[in-house]
């Protein structure tokens, strides 16, 4: 490994170990702001309710976009460790999808997500928004996770090669 090499992999190691401090403390993070949505809640003018719910709802999907990204990126910092390192790689990098804790955290989500907006639609636009908006919420969930497992599925066989 030349000088710069060796710079590009300090600096992917740096990115790897970012990533997966983000993994950690968002979700955290996520769960203190629910709590304290939660709590104030009752505080909001009721016509106000379902909107702050669904507010939120879109906050988690964002959330649970976001946690997908950067599982891929560190993935992906991962690869380029492996390349860098050669046909002795000490770096892993691939697990199995039960053995990996973000995607109990993205399933964590995705139901919050679908009870934000649940909640907010029944508030805010009766019986009927309460069946039509999560099941648009759940399209979409079902359909960003179809691509995060094809992109996950060819990187993690480019980690094992």
């Amino acid at each position: 490994m030349t000088i710069s090499d060796s710079n590009l992999y300090a600096d992917l190691n740096q990115r790897a170990r970012a990533y997966s401090g983000q993994l950690w403390y968002v979700p955290f993070a996520y769960v203190g702001l629910a709590g304290a949505v939660l709590a104030v809640l009752d505080k909001v003018p009721v016509d106000y309710r379902g909107g702050v719910l669904i507010l939120f709802g879109f906050f988690s999907l964002a959330v649970f976009i976001h946690v997908t990204g950067l599982k891929y990126y560190e993935r992906k910092a991962v690869r380029k460790m492996r390349a860098l390192e050669g046909w002795g790689a000490t770096t892993s990098g691939g697990s199995r999808w039960f053995l990996n804790y973000t995607w109990y955290i993205r399933v964590f989500l995705a139901i919050s997500a679908l009870g934000f907006f649940s909640a907010g639609a029944a508030v805010y636009f009766g019986k009927v928004g309460a069946v039509v908006a999560p099941s648009v919420l759940v399209a979409c969930l079902v359909a960003i996770a179809y691509e995060d497992c094809k992109r996950n599925k060819l990187l993690i066989a480019s980690i094992r090669d």
